[in-house]
């Protein structure tokens, strides 16, 4: 169905990690149910508005309310336990800065971090998620050949509650996440 729409849907994966690692549970409820946006499901926006569809459905608002409430508790439900907006602030952004353009630090190091917000247009439109993964774990390191940056894999190994290769890569997984969704578009 997604593809059919005007507009690709958003990854409502990454909700909390667009959100500073908070789940904006809320706002998404607020949305959800047709609170401060159009009431139209056609036209400005192809997203149903669930409140009066449910409703409709039943007269009974409490009925309506504990189904608005499930769609909220399986959205927080989908948001992974590795929060890559989290990640980015303790490991990332005192270098490359809160928002991934570069931070007070990086006047200090010997080469400029890189703007993280513009992987993808720098590669064609394409976010090159592997890519990063291997530069981020120290596979692939020209970053880290001066001392610039830290090799992350080791340090998060290092640093988990578990030290696992599993719990490494849902960090690395996540921080790579993360800087997708905070990528810049080409402007058109």
């Amino acid at each position: 169905m997604a593809a059919s729409l005007r507009v690709r849907p958003a990854d409502l994966s990454t909700l909390a990690e667009r959100n500073g690692g908070t789940f904006p549970r809320e706002r998404v409820a607020a949305y959800i149910t047709g609170i401060g946006r159009p009431i139209t499901a056609h036209g400005t926006s192809e997203m149903p508005v669930w409140g009066p569809a449910f409703r409709a459905l039943d007269a009974s608002d409490t009925r309506a309310a504990v189904r608005l409430s499930a769609i909220v508790d399986h959205l927080e439900s989908l948001q992974p336990s590795e929060n890559g907006a989290v990640i980015f602030r303790q490991h990332c952004a005192s270098c490359h800065g809160a928002s991934g353009h570069g931070g007070s630090s990086a006047l200090s190091s010997r080469r400029a971090p890189p703007d993280l917000t513009k992987y993808a247009m720098r590669n064609g439109g394409i976010f090159p998620s592997e890519r990063l993964a291997r530069i981020i774990d120290g596979r692939d390191a020209p970053s880290h050949i001066d001392g610039g940056m830290p090799v992350w894999g080791n340090t998060f190994r290092r640093a988990g509650k578990d030290g696992s290769d599993e719990k490494t890569k849902a960090r690395i997984d996540a921080l790579v996440r993360f800087l997708q969704s905070i990528q810049e578009r080409a402007t058109e």
